[in-house]
């Protein structure tokens, strides 16, 4: 008995240190205001912002840090997109990011193609074959998969030289990110400039972090 109390102390102030490790919450949160929906106006432009790899203990996570508060609970309408793939149990951007841009599930690794390598229509063909102007802007390179499964086709994510040169076939009207070494290297059979691909007369505008 005389054990058992003597090691409580200790017991307690282990766990004691573990919870303040797991726990964490920002000493100034952000400030989140409330956005009021404008009324009475139709639709005219879409954004889609994807937080690649965002799960909902994520955003969790932060809602938690932030004290309860995202700008996210702007919202008006809330759902989840199942984002699996089709041969695997665990998905990758390649095949998750086909499902949000096809609507369709695909194999482990692809990018914008069914399970059987065939191309699939993005949200950017759909939109361009509907007169709307398009373009994709991200963080990472061009070539990662999630951007390359709205622009290009290809069984594996990993071809990286085969995803850029497709880039030249995409329907967006501009594209923006990082990766403008692969871009300078890789032989297309096109005339490529510093900033522009071309390709049966039709401009692609591709904009390029440098340094990347």
């Amino acid at each position: 008995m005389l054990l058992a109390v003597l090691l409580l102390p200790v017991e307690l102030s282990a766990q004691s240190r573990r919870d303040k490790e797991q726990t964490y919450v920002l000493d100034q949160p952000y400030e989140v205001t409330k956005i009021t929906p404008p009324q009475g106006k139709k639709i005219k432009n879409v954004i889609l912002m994807i937080g690649d790899g965002m799960s909902l203990m994520h955003v969790y996570s932060a809602w938690t840090a932030n004290r309860g508060k995202l700008f996210l609970d702007n919202c008006q309408v809330v759902g989840l997109s199942k984002t699996y793939c089709a041969n695997k149990l665990i998905t990758d951007s390649g095949a998750g990011g086909t499902a949000i841009a096809t609507g369709q599930k695909t194999n482990y690794h692809s990018v914008g193609v069914d399970t059987e390598g065939r191309p699939l229509k993005s949200l950017v063909d759909l939109a361009a074959a509907k007169g709307k102007s398009t373009g994709i802007a991200v963080t990472c390179r061009l070539w990662d998969a999630t951007p390359a499964d709205f622009c290009c086709h290809n069984k594996d994510r990993d071809a990286e030289a085969e995803i850029v040169a497709d880039y030249v076939n995409c329907s967006a009207d501009y594209v923006f990110g990082g990766g403008a070494k692969l871009f300078e290297t890789v032989k297309m059979d096109v005339t490529c400039l510093r900033n522009y691909a071309i390709k049966d007369f039709r401009l692609l505008a591709v904009g390029m972090n440098w340094l990347a």
